[in-house]
């Protein structure tokens, strides 16, 4: 049941490393634990009024003596019960081993319920007399069951509750007042390792001795005072998915916030550049007004000339490499080129599609010393990067303070309409 099944009774496997067999001087086989200390090539076993089963296995109620080879007793026990050899500190007719933890635990098989899927079992907890090893058994019944949803409900756990008392009753332990039941949906993590998701209910039971006979009374049980592992599990997990839900909210409000200020940033960032924008418009309006031949100045930079050094032009007929803005007039083309007249002949290699008309043009200068111009001089090539197209001759229609602005800021579609709507934003 939940993949897991009792063992058969055999004590070899995992449990011949929790019980160690040994003979008395009877030859009656015990199951017990020795302590590791004891160098057990010096000692011997012997019992006191223990009875040996048909198995061979000892039985009943007995003591047992650890005695060295010298005759000295290094151990000795109480009164024990044994069942198939294994002694107990109570009682307990259960005999068929069906698991251990390898450590401090003995569970032995009681019943098993096809009808509802349960197996029960009896848990024993190692202790020592005297480096002798028994199984105190408290009692604890343990279920492992598949049947999860039946805890949700009374009637339901107490039909579940009563079959672990008859499971109890089959134990033999007659001497117990009280005993625990546990419910457990997976024998390894929730039996052995008492892992919370695997226990389902928890619940003590007890009786009395009937005044006139002296014997015990039916087991009792109150469902008030159980531990409801299901329920808990339903409500730890409950809180987890709040606390998870809470997270994801809390990280949805700092991932609004931190885009909040993302985008307050951004517009700060913005309006500090509009602002820088409309003093470089206004700085262009004053000009015009002062004269208007400055905005011309600002659309163009052309070679410069030193008569000492040669400038850059000098440089540019020692094959070097200049970068120009200037107002041209494509008249027609040459080769792949379109052919320039105006401010002077030059050729505007690979643009051939351009038509005739005025440009604003930027680009690479280079000097082509093997052709010459209608004056004489080396003809200028110019490998061009951009080519804005005017409406007017002589590219009046550039001579405007917004125009040179849109060129400066390269914003074609700038506004110093739009730039105060951005500052108007960010305050």
């Amino acid at each position: 049941m939940g993949g897991w099944t009792p063992g058969d009774g055999s004590r070899t496997g995992a449990l011949a490393e929790v019980l160690s067999e040994m003979t008395d001087q009877n030859g009656c086989r015990v199951l017990t634990r020795i302590d590791s200390r004891t160098d057990m090539r010096y000692v011997t076993l012997k019992s006191d009024a223990l009875s040996c089963g048909d198995d061979g296995y000892a039985t009943g109620r007995g003591r047992l003596i650890l005695e060295r080879s010298d005759g000295v007793a290094i151990g000795r026990t109480g009164h024990l019960w044994f069942a198939g050899g294994i002694p107990f500190t109570q009682q307990v007719t259960a005999t068929r081993l069906a698991a251990t933890d390898t450590r401090n635990t003995l569970w032995l098989h009681l019943a098993s319920d096809t009808g509802t899927r349960t197996h029960f079992l009896l848990r024993a907890r190692a202790t020592s007399y005297g480096g002798i090893g028994a199984w105190q058994v408290d009692p604890q019944v343990d279920a492992v069951t598949e049947q999860v949803d039946r805890f949700r409900q009374a009637e339901a756990i107490r039909a579940a509750v009563d079959a672990a008392v008859v499971a109890l009753d089959a134990a033999g332990v007659d001497g117990a007042a009280r005993a625990n039941l546990l419910f457990a949906s997976d024998f390894e993590r929730g039996t052995v390792a008492g892992e919370a998701d695997h226990l389902l209910y928890g619940i003590s039971v007890w009786r009395g001795r009937e005044r006139r006979s002296k014997d015990w009374g039916p087991w009792q049980y109150n469902l008030q005072q159980a531990n409801n592992y299901l329920f808990q599990r339903d409500a730890r997990l409950a809180r987890q998915k709040q606390m998870e839900e809470q997270r994801a909210e809390q990280q949805r409000i700092y991932a609004e916030q931190r885009e909040a200020q993302r985008l307050r940033m951004a517009q700060v960032q913005l309006a500090n550049e509009q602002r820088r924008n409309l003093q470089t418009y206004q700085q262009l309006v004053d000009e015009a007004a002062r004269d208007p031949q400055r905005l011309r100045q600002r659309l163009e930079s052309d070679i410069g000339y030193a008569p000492l050094s040669g400038g850059a032009y000098g440089r540019l007929m020692s094959g070097g490499k200049h970068t120009i803005t200037r107002i041209v007039r494509v008249d027609g083309s040459e080769g792949d080129a379109a052919a320039v007249d105006w401010p002077y002949a030059m050729h505007l290699t690979g643009r051939r599609d351009l038509a005739s008309g005025w440009y604003r043009i930027e680009g690479e200068v280079t000097l082509d010393t093997a052709r010459r111009d209608d004056e004489g001089l080396p003809l200028t090539l110019v490998a061009v990067q951009s080519a804005l197209p005017c409406k007017n001759e002589g590219c009046t229609d550039l001579f405007d303070p917004l125009a040179v602005a849109r060129m400066t800021l390269g914003q074609p579609d700038w506004t110093p309409e739009a730039a105060q709507a951005d500052l108007q934003r960010a305050q």
